[in-house]
């Protein structure tokens, strides 16, 4: 299972023990402390989900990442600068739009 499996499932449970959650809440006073551990089990989820997707960012990459830098590779292409036609404009007739 890649991280990214495990980040969307642990979100997933995170959900459904928050909805849990509400449901013991709206039911009222029980005598029982039952939802702060449910809420400590969602802090521990949404620790695990960023750890998780530490380990994503390390993942290997996909095919099509690979192919695409093996063509950049390939043609010699270079990141450009965007062009602004406006300010190329202006440059070209001595600071002036035209």
């Amino acid at each position: 299972m890649s991280p990214y499996d495990k980040i969307n499932e642990l979100n997933d449970i995170a959900a459904d023990l928050d909805d849990i959650r509400e449901r013991i809440v709206k039911l009222g006073s029980l005598n029982a402390n039952i939802t702060s551990p449910i809420s400590d089990a969602i802090t521990q989820i949404d620790q695990a989900v960023e750890w998780q997707q530490v380990l994503a960012q390390d993942e290997p990459k996909s095919e099509v990442e690979l192919q695409l830098e093996r063509l950049i590779a390939a043609h010699g292409i270079q990141r450009v600068k965007p062009v602004c036609y406006d300010l190329m404009l202006k440059e070209m007739n001595g600071g002036t739009a035209v």
